[in-house]
């Protein structure tokens, strides 16, 4: 009995401790952070920059701040400074104009492959029975001032695609694109980036660019974008009309068209027979190809000829002369 005693604890200890296993290595076993991620809460400096006036803007102006310091991750600039943060103003200090002062909401900042990336005000999310009933994307407001650098954090765990970021990376310039006529999409890469007249920055090297427009032929090529600004120029040509249409059926013809055209197969033109007439031929009379050629005129035989003589006359006839008879034998 005893040993029936024991043999029960030690199956009820080992219990324990196979039941307190898996929340040990839970609070430590949290899905870690891939190498390539963003992690939430890193803080990002942004500058207000000089093209911005704070005692000036107005609710709902949507600003860029410049970003202030870069952010990399081993060899690839993941933030640079030449990314902007999006804001929109929210509210206008009283003394705006004193003090030059404005509250924003942080909407994103553009990371390099240009990708957004939501921002929020403090380092540490608030929880969410301090949270406003209508708060901003940001999850609150921060107030920005000329000339200013504040701190916004990044709003959850980001992963990042660092062979796309890697070539972001790359020596960049500008691409400008124009047609006659104007408005022609233009695809780089097989990308649509915009309608003509179009500009925009592109990787250096060589790119596909598609050029379309409804009514015109497309255009395709390679063009080529170095340490200078690359301009293309580009006339289109309008589609050339050969295309194979379906040809529309006749109508059909109607009553009155038919009794027209067999009025016109009876009627003779110009005092000739009809074609459907038999032509009867006098005597003495030819047809050539079709046309009668009298040879010679005769007089109608129920006429008298005037040089005839007359019908009663007594005709008068030569005497026969006898035939010689042949002597007999």
């Amino acid at each position: 009995m005893r040993k029936l005693s024991c043999l029960l604890a030690f199956v009820f200890c080992a219990a324990n401790v196979v039941a307190q296993t898996p929340s040990a290595n839970g609070a430590s076993a949290a899905k870690p952070l891939a190498a390539s991620a963003l992690e939430d809460g890193t803080p990002v400096k942004l500058r207000v920059g000089a093209g911005i006036n704070t005692a000036s803007v107005r609710v709902g102006d949507e600003l860029e701040l410049d970003v202030a310091e870069e952010i990399r991750m081993g060899d690839v600039s993941v933030i640079p400074t030449s990314s902007v943060a999006k804001v929109v103003v929210t509210s206008e200090s009283l003394d705006a104009a004193k003090s030059g002062k404005a509250m924003v909401s942080l909407r994103y900042v553009l990371l390099a492959d240009g990708e957004k990336v939501a921002l929020r005000p403090a380092r540490e999310r608030k929880p969410a029975s301090e949270k406003a009933t209508v708060i901003s994307a940001g999850e609150g407001d921060i107030s920005i001032s000329n000339g200013a650098q504040v701190t916004a954090y990044i709003n959850g765990n980001l992963p990042l695609d660092l062979p796309k970021l890697r070539l972001a990376n790359l020596p960049t310039n500008e691409l400008k694109i124009a047609t006659t006529p104007t408005n022609a999409e233009v695809s780089v890469d097989g990308k649509v980036l915009g309608n003509t007249p179009f500009s925009g920055r592109v990787v250096r090297g060589e790119h596909a660019v598609t050029i379309r427009m409804a009514g015109f032929q497309p255009w395709k090529g390679t063009v080529r974008v170095t340490s200078e600004a690359a301009n293309v120029q580009i006339a289109l040509k309008k589609q050339d009309g050969l295309e194979t249409l379906p040809q529309a059926a006749a109508a059909p013809a109607s009553l009155g068209d038919l009794a027209r055209a067999a009025r016109a197969k009876k009627t003779p033109q110009d005092g000739q027979k009809p074609a459907s007439d038999p032509i009867e031929l006098l005597p003495g009379e030819k047809r050539d190809q079709g046309t009668t050629t009298p040879s010679t005129t005769t007089p109608n035989a129920s006429a008298p000829s005037p040089s005839a003589p007359n019908s009663t006359a007594p005709s008068t006839s030569a005497p026969s002369s006898p035939s010689p008879t042949a002597p007999q034998n």
